[in-house]
């Protein structure tokens, strides 16, 4: 956290809203996922401030602070993003602030006051893509859902993101040229394995991701000059992962 450029405020949630997929869609959205005309929390962070609160996947939620659901979607620019709406009202709070959430929870209403913290400001996005690709514009982080077809599980994408996230933290200046861009890589699978690592995330194990894909792209047609090949990557993050630590952690 001490390392992030920029923080906000959150609870530890993902919210998703039905209106926020195509008209012809909604139902079978709906029937998938369960989701009703609220937003409604769709994951908790274990250990988070939601958590800690007793929020729950499946909580629809009605308002924020006293300010209904139905308001945020009057003001919202594009009723779809209601969900983003609410995230950028949390996230703009001050971190330690108090916030008040009303839920539905089988059919009961419920006020939970949830203590925000402080996380990295970047976000992530999954994009509708087959390619296996992940990138960062140095403020947030998208995959691909090919990528994540791709990845074997969360260690993998934990590895991923890292070095996303990794661009986010430490690229304030970045370098020119190939051999300053190749640098910036570098730096960001290390640092991107350090961040999964202290995650909790298995790196050895998550490296497997690319052995993987140097099968798959063996000509190397999926990587920039940048970046070193799959095996090179895969060898230098292999010689690193036992010795990865935490900062500020015995």
């Amino acid at each position: 956290m001490d390392r992030c450029p920029k923080t906000a405020a959150a609870a530890g949630i993902v919210i998703d809203y039905a209106g926020a997929y195509n008209e012809g869609d909604r139902p079978l959205v709906r029937q998938e996922t369960g989701l009703g005309n609220l937003p409604q929390i769709i994951a908790v962070a274990p250990g988070s401030p939601a958590d800690m609160a007793g929020i729950r996947a499946g909580d629809e939620i009605t308002a924020l602070d006293g300010k209904t659901t139905r308001e945020f979607l009057t003001a919202a620019s594009d009723p779809a993003l209601l969900a983003d709406e609410i995230q950028d009202r949390i996230s703009a709070r001050k971190p330690s602030s108090e916030i008040t959430f009303s839920i539905v929870r089988n059919d009961r209403q419920l006020a939970v006051p949830i203590r925000l913290a402080a996380v990295c400001s970047a976000r992530f996005i999954l994009k509708a893509d087959d390619t296996i690709s992940a990138h960062s514009d140095g403020e947030h982080v998208a995959v691909t859902t090919g990528i994540m077809a791709f990845a074997k599980g969360d260690d993998e994408l934990a590895l991923i993101t890292g070095h996303e996230l990794a661009h986010v933290i430490a690229d304030g200046g970045r370098r020119t040229g190939l051999f300053g861009r190749r640098k910036i890589e570098d730096r960001a699978d290390l640092l991107g394995a350090e961040i999964a690592h202290c995650a909790g995330f298995d790196v050895p194990r998550a490296v497997d991701f690319w052995t993987r894909f140097r099968k798959h792209d063996w000509l190397g047609f999926l990587r920039g000059p940048s970046h070193r090949s799959a095996g090179g990557r895969e060898k230098r993050l292999r010689a690193v992962a036992p010795r990865l630590n935490c900062p500020g952690k015995s």
